[in-house]
Parts: C-alpha cells; sequence; structure tokens
C-alpha cells in the first residue's frame, strides 16, 4: 500500500520494527556522534537507537569546562529531548499494539505492520540567528533545515499519532530546556488527504 491508499491493504507484515536494519539517517547519526562507520555492522534499528542514545549520554557527560558552558547545556537538552521521545513512543506503541495494515518499509522494501493512521510530525528548525541553530549545525546538521533531526526509535515508523506523541514529547523538552535560547521552533503535523489533523 502506498501512501495516500486509505489503508485497505490488510496483508500482515512483519510486526517488530526494530528488527529492520539500521536506516541510513541513524548510521549517520552513529558516525557524526561517534566518529566510527556503522555500515558494516549489521545493527537493526533498536540496536542503532540504543547506540544513539547512549553516544547522547556519553557526549553529555564529556563535556567540562567553563568555556563549552553553552555547547553542554545543548548537549544536555538534547539528550533530554532524545529520551522523552523514545519514553512517549514507547508509551504510545504499548497502548497500539494491535496492526491495522501493512506497507512497504521504505528503506527496505520489505512489508511491515502499520499501528495507525499514517502521517508525519516534525519539529521545524530555529532561526539562523539563535544560539540553538548554531549548536544544531555542528552537532545534528544533515544537509536539511527544513526540520530538527531527532533521532528517536520510532523516527523511521509511518504512524502519525505515534510520531506526533514523540515529536511533541521532544519539542517540550527542547523548549523547557532552552526556554531562554529558543523560542521559534514550532511543532508541525501532516496527515494523509482526506483526514482530519490531529491536535498536537
Amino acid at each position: 500500500m502506498a501512501w495516500g491508499g486509505g489503508g485497505k491493504n490488510w496483508n500482515v507484515g512483519l510486526s517488530d520494527f526494530g528488527r529492520l536494519g539500521a536506516t541510513k539517517s541513524q548510521l549517520w547519526n552513529l558516525h557524526k556522534l561517534t566518529g566510527r562507520d556503522h555500515r558494516g555492522r549489521g545493527l537493526t534499528r533498536d540496536q542503532a537507537s540504543d547506540l544513539i542514545a547512549a553516544a547522547w549520554k556519553a557526549k553529555e557527560e564529556r563535556k567540562e569546562g567553563l568555556n563549552q558552558m553553552a555547547d553542554q547545556f545543548f548537549n544536555a537538552t538534547f539528550a533530554k529531548a532524545v529520551s522523552e521521545a523514545n519514553r512517549a513512543g514507547d508509551e504510545w506503541l504499548a497502548r497500539n499494539d494491535r496492526q491495522l495494515f501493512s506497507v512497504a518499509d521504505p528503506e527496505t522494501g520489505q512489508m511491515i505492520g502499520v499501528n495507525g493512521k499514517i502521517g508525519m510530525a516534525w519539529i521545524t528548525w530555529p532561526k539562523a540567528s539563535s544560539a540553538f541553530h548554531h549548536w544544531l549545525i555542528e552537532n545534528v546538521y544533515d544537509g536539511d533545515k527544513k526540520s530538527v533531526p531527532i533521532p528517536h526509535r520510532y523516527a523511521g515508523r509511518l504512524e502519525g499519532e505515534l510520531l506526533l506523541a514523540c515529536e511533541k514529547a521532544a519539542f517540550e523538552a527542547l523548549r523547557l530546556g532552552t526556554a531562554s535560547q529558543i523560542s521559534d521552533i514550532r511543532l508541525m503535523y501532516r496527515c494523509e488527504p482526506g483526514e482530519q489533523p490531529l491536535a498536537a
């Protein structure tokens, strides 16, 4: 079933999404965080997600010195955003554990189970004049300034409500942690044509 197909393909797909191979985005994040090429390790998406979360935590703990206070602050805040997004996604999936239909995974082509309506959620990129913008460029920029790339474990999923839960949790962590530094990021959501938008 392609995007916009209305969920009419009821074939059973892979239910354990985390067992799929790590995405290109995950591998890029790991390379950026660790300085190592992880492409030949055969990592699953769950394994890559756990390594990303651990790498952010380690990066936060390594930052020391008064001259690095701003960087340390943003590292801690971003690590919290990733953690909160993972927590929110875990909770959503626990409440919505029934596979409704299946689609082809965009990266592997393998049929995967989908547990809700298809949609997209993201956090907008901050203004170029903000300190957070400069930190993002140095630490997570992947060539695309359309959205802040939060590397949570559900970033490759298709369920709109799941992605909204994750991005909302990350958004709240970022806004709470950086209230005095940024005020121009926004939480966005897009659903399939003909569906009613979800309340953020």
